[in-house]
């Protein structure tokens, strides 16, 4: 399955500041591991994160809120919730 983060690149794009102001930069895409391409497991895990976040946001709490109510660090959490660490219920 194509990676839905890079869009089967294996890049993803942020503005960041370089010595001629702000310029795109790439990096590695985290998701897929650069490779353009996830797996069926690694699909469940995005489809997963995808209904936290929107049970989150429905609930009206914000990552960091959810993270300490749930004992856990918020990059965790957003880790989760984007699909690149397998989400836990809780």
């Amino acid at each position: 399955m194509k990676c839905p983060d890079c869009k089967g690149d294996g890049k993803i794009f942020a503005i960041g500041c370089g010595k001629k102001g702000p310029q795109m930069i790439s990096f590695d895409c985290e998701l897929c591991a650069a490779t353009g391409k996830i797996g069926k497991e690694k699909a469940t895990w995005v489809k997963l994160g995808e209904k936290m976040r929107e049970d989150r946001v429905a609930r009206g709490l914000v990552l960091r809120k959810e993270a300490k109510r749930r004992g856990m660090d918020p990059l965790m959490l957003s880790k989760m919730e984007r699909g690149i660490l397998q989400p836990i219920r809780g």
